[in-house]
């Protein structure tokens, strides 16, 4: 198992308050052979003479710097550079636990997976934690028969997985974008052969105000990374029920619906539904992913029960209209 390298690649953004303790966690991991590409892209602060210090300090830690091309761009990037047979990618304000490397590679060797995924914690600036949202409960081996059922429960994100480098050579990741990895990790999973989910809490993602991933209110890379997906032929082909269920869970119940709060947006809302009907015309069955729970719906203000009303009202609009055309052909008869 030691033979096994694994890089990880550490995109790098203006994040100098929470930098060290990522790679202190790194130069921590109990697995040996390893390799950390630090990318720094186009930080403003002082994330790239921190990173400088631990390159000098530690003989497998490797510093690149670039002009800012995104996320996206500083993972190619790490990806290019890296030499070894799996790579790991976590964010460079978050940080992991000592065995992170050594189970993933543990897992990845006893199935001969092409990806592996762990468990996270989520945690708040004040400190407070919490699982997060796709909690895995218990080891599952997922190959071809269980993909689908997969690609809708689990998590985008690429922090929590190990992936085969042969799987990911030819997927860069699209840069300039906020959300590379809705786009990116659906794709990957589709080539996989195996994956292989285990329960380890190995992760541990800091909840931040000012992060890429919570900074924008109306975050339409959503609409973007669904519009690759559905332009990738063989993925539409093969997921299509797939691609019905992200657009439900992802661009509307985190970009539509945050729009349909305000009337100004209602336009726009009112196209992105009536596109989403062509495409999709089984969408309704897809609404219990989006429904809230009945205590959230207990907590919600009347503001936010208005525009999920209207959210919905969009989806039954055409389905209200057949069904009274059909009522009144049938009193006519």
């Amino acid at each position: 198992m030691m033979s096994v390298k694994v890089s990880i690649v550490v995109p790098i953004h203006n994040v100098e308050k929470y930098l060290e303790r990522c790679l202190d966690s790194m130069a921590k991991q109990s697995y040996p052979n390893i390799e950390v590409i630090m990318v720094d892209d186009g930080s403003t602060d002082d994330s790239a003479e921190i990173a400088r210090r631990y390159e000098q300090k530690y003989s497998n830690f490797r510093l690149i710097q670039q002009e800012n091309r995104g996320l996206g761009g500083a993972r190619n990037m790490g990806i290019c550079e890296a030499s070894g047979d799996y790579i790991a990618m976590p964010d460079s304000d978050d940080w992991v636990h000592p065995d992170y490397i050594k189970r993933l590679v543990e897992t990845a060797t006893e199935y001969d997976a092409d990806v592996v995924e762990c468990n996270g914690v989520m945690v708040w600036e004040n400190g407070a934690k919490k699982n997060r949202r796709y909690h895995i409960d218990a080891e599952r081996v997922i190959e071809e028969g269980g993909k689908t059922e997969y690609l809708k429960s689990s998590s985008f994100v690429v922090w929590n997985k190990l992936f085969k480098r042969t799987l990911i050579d030819h997927v860069p990741f699209h840069e300039h974008m906020t959300k590379q990895d809705y786009a990116w990790t659906p794709i990957v999973v589709d080539k996989a052969d195996r994956i292989v989910q285990i329960p380890d809490v190995l992760y541990y993602y800091f909840w931040r105000s000012g992060s890429a991933t919570n900074r924008f209110k109306y975050n339409f890379d959503l609409k973007k990374a669904q519009e690759i997906l559905e332009s990738d032929k063989t993925f539409c082909e093969r997921r299509k029920d797939v691609l019905q269920f992200y657009f439900v869970r992802n661009v509307m119940g985190d970009l539509i619906w945050p729009l349909s709060l305000e009337r100004e947006h209602w336009p726009t809302v009112s196209l992105m539904m009536r596109s989403a009907r062509d495409r999709y015309p089984d969408l309704e069955k897809e609404l219990p992913v989006l429904r809230p729970s009945r205590s959230l719906w207990g907590k919600m203000v009347l503001h936010d029960k208005l525009g999920c009303a209207y959210v919905y009202a969009h989806i039954y609009q055409f389905f209200l209209f057949t069904a009274r055309k059909m009522m009144r052909t049938f009193r006519q008869i």
